[in-house]
C-alpha cells in the first residue's frame, strides 16, 4: 500500500518517466510474469544513445526519485560503458567504491534493491545496459547469470516494445532509429543473434570489416588496402551474400557487437 506521502512524491515527479508511467511498467512486468518465471524483483534498462545521451526506464520508482534529486548522475560501473567495453554481460560490485559511489548503493540498498547482473547489448543507434535486480543478495551471481540470461533478454525486448510511444515522447530525435520501428530487429540486437562466423570471409574480407568497423569509408579502406574502390565494392557485396546481410547499416550493426 502506497502512503499518502509517497503518493505526494510520485505526483510531484510526473517528469521522471520511471515515476509518470508506474502503471503501465507494473502492468506489463506482471503480464510477463518476470519474478516467477527468473526471480528478478526489479531492472533497470539504460538507452545510451549517440554522443552519450541517456535515458533510462525502470520498475523502481521509488529510487528514480531519489535517484535524479540527486543530480541524476550514477558514478557506479553498473552504466560506466567504458568499464563494459568487450564485455556481452557485467557482474556488478566487483570492484572498489569510492566515496559517492558507496553512497549510491546504500541509498539503493535502502529500498531493497540488489544488483545481481547487466546485459550489454550494442548496435549503430545505441548501446543498451539491461540491468537485473533482486530484493535480496545473490550470492553465485554468475550461475545466476546463465540460468536466466535468455528470459530477461525476452523481457526486456517484450518491455522496449511494449514503451515504444512512451520512450519516444521524450526522445522525439530518435523516433527514426530502426530499433524503435523494427520490432524483429530490436529482438536480435538484445538477444545477440546477429552474429557472423570470421571463418566465411576471407583474409581482405576481414580487413576490410575492421575498417568498416572503425568508420573508415570505401575510399580511405581501398587506400589503406591498396586496393580499387571498385574491388572494396565487390568485397563488400560478397560479405553480405555470406553473412545474408540485406543492408550496409545491418552490417555495421554485426560488426559493432563482435571482436574482430
Amino acid at each position: 500500500m502506497i502512503s499518502t506521502l509517497e503518493k505526494d512524491e510520485f505526483k510531484k515527479n510526473q517528469h521522471i518517466d520511471s515515476v509518470k508511467y508506474k502503471d503501465k511498467i507494473d502492468s506489463l512486468v506482471k503480464e510477463f510474469q518476470l519474478t516467477r518465471k527468473t526471480g528478478i524483483t526489479n531492472f533497470c534498462i539504460c538507452f545510451s544513445f549517440k554522443a552519450g545521451r541517456k535515458y533510462f526506464l525502470s520498475n523502481m520508482a521509488d529510487w528514480a526519485i531519489e535517484y535524479h534529486e540527486m543530480g541524476g548522475t550514477r558514478s557506479d560501473e553498473v552504466f560506466d560503458l567504458d568499464r563494459m567495453s568487450g564485455r556481452d554481460f557485467f557482474l556488478p560490485r566487483s570492484v572498489t567504491y569510492d566515496l559517492l559511489q558507496k553512497l549510491l548503493v546504500r541509498k539503493e540498498e535502502k529500498y531493497g534493491y540488489y544488483d545481481t547482473y547487466s546485459l550489454i547489448r550494442r548496435c549503430v543507434d545505441c548501446t543498451f545496459v539491461l540491468l537485473s535486480l533482486h530484493n535480496y543478495q545473490v550470492e553465485d551471481k554468475k550461475n545466476f547469470y546463465l540460468n536466466t540470461k535468455t528470459i530477461f533478454e525476452e523481457f526486456c525486448a517484450f518491455f522496449i516494445q511494449g514503451m515504444v510511444k512512451e520512450i519516444l515522447t521524450k526522445n522525439k530525435g530518435e523516433r527514426n532509429l530502426r530499433i524503435f520501428n523494427d520490432n524483429v530487429y530490436l529482438t536480435k540486437i538484445i538477444k545477440k543473434e546477429l552474429i557472423f562466423t570470421k571463418s566465411k570471409l576471407s583474409g581482405q574480407e576481414q580487413q576490410c570489416l575492421i575498417l568498416l568497423k572503425y568508420g573508415y569509408p570505401i575510399k580511405l579502406i581501398a587506400r589503406n588496402l591498396c586496393l580499387k574502390e571498385s574491388t572494396v565494392r565487390k568485397y563488400f557485396e560478397t560479405i553480405k551474400e555470406k553473412l545474408n546481410v540485406g543492408t550496409t547499416l545491418e552490417l555495421i550493426d554485426i560488426i559493432t557487437m563482435e571482436d574482430l
